[in-house]
């Protein structure tokens, strides 16, 4: 799915390709912007140690996500997928029973999360989910990672992998 916006960008693209409320006022997002947040994502992802590991379903990273629908699940999604890494969604209604269940399961990583209700109810299980690494917050919560945050602080590496010289003729 990660290819829609590659083939946007190449022959037609769009203005609106996503758009949300923040603050109260719409956000549009156009290909252009997901394709750089889609791909600076990814290299964040990356950096923080996310991968696709051996290719199968227990060998790749899980990352969760627990989020009411907004332009950076779609974001996410794509460049989760991007690097081969597994994404999953879990309702953010969810009680913390099952949650700790789940994240223990599909031995998640990294959890993006709406809001500080959310990341409340993902940090109080953490300390018995051994493979959380992390928690991210899409919206701004005091003593918690902003999503945008990873993907300021990025290696060149990550973004523009370094090419094996030419053979010289």
């Amino acid at each position: 799915m990660f290819d829609c916006v590659q083939y946007h960008l190449e022959r037609s693209p769009i203005p609106d390709m996503l758009a949300g409320k923040e603050g109260g006022q719409w956000k549009k997002y156009s290909t252009q912007d997901v394709a750089s947040i889609v791909n600076r994502l990814s290299a964040g992802l990356l950096q923080l140690g996310i991968s696709n590991g051996d290719m199968t379903e227990e060998g790749r990273d899980k990352v969760a996500v627990l989020s009411k629908n907004r332009p950076e699940w779609v974001m996410l999604d794509l460049a989760v997928q991007k690097i081969g890494a597994i994404l999953t969604p879990v309702y953010p209604t969810i009680s913390v029973n099952d949650l700790e269940f789940i994240l223990n399961d599909a031995r998640v990583k990294i959890v993006f999360v709406n809001d500080e209700e959310v990341y409340h109810k993902v940090l109080s299980v953490q300390s018995r989910v051994p493979s959380l690494q992390e928690i991210i917050t899409f919206e701004h919560v005091s003593g918690a990672r902003h999503w945008k945050e990873i993907m300021m602080t990025l290696r060149l590496s990550f973004i523009h992998p370094v090419l094996p010289a030419r053979p010289r003729a």
